[in-house]
């Protein structure tokens, strides 16, 4: 076999949506391996930006330097991943995907070894959990789905896509919450958390429809209601089980090797719930007007009886 994975599943979207706890259910599983936000990578490695990498710990808490499974994996510097840093390279990846004649025109940026990294890693992955057919990168950033689409070691034909999205009312009130201000978080204005919605899952849709890629459209607002039934149409859809009922209790079982995301990592869940704190927190005025900017979007995507 191949020593590269079957597929990568590619947890696409915004963050503050749920994809922390989606990676950890699906890399609960014997088929999946869950790396957690590998572009962030090199941050961990400690080859730049050190101070935004937790303190380079590993889920598996101990220092990314001493981890069981990432120290068994030889890096060195020129083994990057690219996290687009720049606004200039931010502005050409977005240049190409909006360019309807981009396969004559497309303007150049960065690859890195992405197919080496991932061979790499499932080699590993595979001395834990000989039936792993997965990688599961969440780093959810369209710049770097679209990166690995470019890639010509991966491609659109080794990725599958889970588009998670939280309704936008949500998503705004989690960025907002009073104790990000209280530990120091930088919060911005309602209408460029709005605007910075919108933009980010229309361009998730393009480049879905654009590139033809395999994928699956799973509102957490849904998901967090009703787990069991979400997870039986996304178990349907990768072709493995994900039984909702015992999924917790595989969770606490699993031990894992998460690059970043949210601290819920390490900790015990409990339970899985939908946070609506918007609803009693926002204004009135707030909500309605949220509520009607949102309403084409939410309707489409999070809401959709499809």
């Amino acid at each position: 076999m191949d020593a590269g994975p079957e597929k990568i599943i590619y947890i696409l979207g915004g963050g503050h949506s749920g994809s922390t706890l989606l990676d950890l259910i699906l890399g609960s599983t014997e088929q999946a391996f869950s790396v957690g936000e590998l572009m962030f990578l090199d941050y961990y490695k400690g080859y730049k930006f050190r101070h935004l990498a937790y303190g380079r710990v590993c889920s598996c808490e101990e220092n990314f330097d001493d981890c069981p499974f990432w120290s068994t994996i030889d890096f060195d510097r020129k083994d990057n991943i690219s996290k687009h840093d720049t606004l200039g390279e931010s502005l050409r990846i977005l240049f190409n995907i909006l360019n309807p004649f981009e396969r004559w025109s497309k303007l150049r940026f960065h690859i890195g070894p992405n197919r080496e990294i991932y061979r790499r890693i499932i080699e590993e992955s595979r001395r834990l959990k000989p039936d792993v057919r997965f990688i599961i990168d969440s780093s959810k950033d369209p710049r770097r789905l679209y990166e690995l689409i470019q890639d010509p070691g991966i491609g659109p034909d080794n990725l599958t896509v889970i588009h998670l999205i939280r309704d936008g009312r949500g998503y705004i009130y989690s960025y907002q919450k009073s104790l990000r201000k209280d530990i120091g978080r930088k919060v911005r204005s309602t209408i460029v958390y709005l605007a910075e919605w919108i933009g980010l899952n229309v361009l998730s849709r393009l480049l879905i429809r654009k590139y033809k890629l395999t994928a699956f459209t799973l509102s957490y607002d849904r998901f967090a209601e009703d787990p069991t039934k979400s997870l039986e149409k996304l178990g349907e859809f990768l072709g493995f089980d994900l039984d909702g009922d015992s999924v917790l209790a595989r969770i606490e079982r699993t031990v894992y090797h998460n690059v970043h995301g949210n601290p819920m990592r390490r900790g015990k869940i409990e339970a899985i719930r939908r946070d609506v704190g918007w609803v009693t927190d926002f204004s009135p005025v707030k909500r309605f007007m949220l509520t009607v900017a949102l309403y084409p979007f939410n309707r489409r995507w999070v809401y959709s009886r499809r």
